[in-house]
């Protein structure tokens, strides 16, 4: 996969766990530099996965863990 790609993988992450605190920082700029090194190492360990993959494996990893949490509720 490509940066790019790994960071789209990212922004999914986020929107799926907004309160992990892998994504949390003070502005947008803080949050690029803590998350590039991570960045970095998946599209470099990655680079033979293809996009699609990586993608559906984010899905079902999010999928399955918002059915299998427990909720406040």
């Amino acid at each position: 996969m490509t940066r790019a790609e790994v960071t789209e993988i990212f922004a999914v992450l986020m929107m799926a766990y907004p309160n992990a605190e892998m994504f949390k920082a003070p502005d947008k700029d803080s949050l690029k530099a803590k998350l590039a090194p991570t960045i970095t190492l998946w599209t470099t360990c990655l680079r033979d996965i293809d996009f699609w993959a990586a993608q559906q494996a984010v899905i079902r990893a999010v999928s399955y863990t918002h059915l299998t949490l427990p909720t406040n509720s």
